[in-house]
């Protein structure tokens, strides 16, 4: 954690493990723009998605396993040596041996999965952070919100990084997206129309990145690749990926080739 220096002390000096898990999210773009943190809570259980928007082929996995990792060393430092985790879950598929990461996070990993990242109780969240100073916080925070709000993300790259970690729960909606954002769906639009895009464009061109980095799996069945880029049907999946790349996901899978979409006319 010492790593991430002045958001990992601010995360440090809040009252609770919930606020500082907040933190975070709140200020890990001026650490790495690239990586994608989102806190959701439902029927007691606590998800921390987590993923990288660099909008390139190839494959994350170890970029993606390293800062799970990271994540987890931290909520073990905010809640003790021996806090586990409900899962910790990966959406590529498990290694020949898998030793090294029940070693490692010392509780059930699951492969395949709809989303990089950890779970647990959502009381867990609720424990207070036994280095808590409120007024350290406010001036680490103060101290911060100048170069915060001079690289803080576009509205574009808010977008994309709630795209990227809501699509697999089939509730990416503009709605939902608006709403973690702090404003309406209306806003949304508004926002993103000043920069020459929209909200189903972004969804778009980040369903084919995922699509380029996944389809050379033939370990991935199509149906639950189709799940993670959330559609409701295969069907539906398949009639976006022939308009988009004028061929099947089967025939391009078949070719061993990452897809690129058509040139439009």
């Amino acid at each position: 954690p010492s790593n991430l220096g002045l958001i990992a002390l601010l995360a440090r000096e809040e009252a609770s493990v919930r606020a500082a898990l907040q933190s975070l999210i709140r200020t890990l773009y001026l650490h790495n723009e690239g990586i994608v943190l989102v806190l959701e809570e439902a029927n007691g259980i606590a998800v921390v998605h987590e993923d990288f928007i660099a909008l390139a082929g190839g494959s994350m996995r170890q970029a993606v396993e390293l800062s799970i990792g990271v994540t987890f060393r931290m909520l073990r430092e905010f809640l003790g040596p021996a806090w586990q985790p409900s899962s910790v879950c990966f959406t590529h598929h498990a290694p020949r041996d898998t030793r090294l990461h029940a070693g490692m996070f010392g509780t059930r990993v699951q492969f395949n999965s709809i989303l990089n990242g950890i779970t647990c109780r959502s009381h867990e969240l609720e424990r207070a952070m036994p280095s808590a100073d409120p007024e350290s916080a406010r001036m680490v925070r103060e101290y911060l919100i100048g170069p915060a709000s001079a690289a803080r993300p576009s509205d574009v790259a808010q977008v994309q990084r709630l795209i990227w970690n809501l699509l697999a729960t089939g509730r990416c909606t503009a709605d939902v997206v608006a709403r973690h954002l702090g404003f309406d769906r209306r806003t949304l639009h508004r926002r993103l129309e000043r920069h020459g895009t929209t909200f189903s464009t972004l969804v778009d061109e980040i369903r084919a990145e995922i699509v380029q980095r996944r389809l050379e799996d033939r370990e991935l069945p199509l149906g639950e690749l189709s799940t993670r880029l959330g559609f409701s049907a295969l069907s539906a999946f398949s009639r976006w990926f022939a308009a988009r790349y004028g061929k099947s996901p089967s025939a391009w899978r078949a070719r061993g080739a990452a897809p690129r979409a058509r040139a439009h006319r």
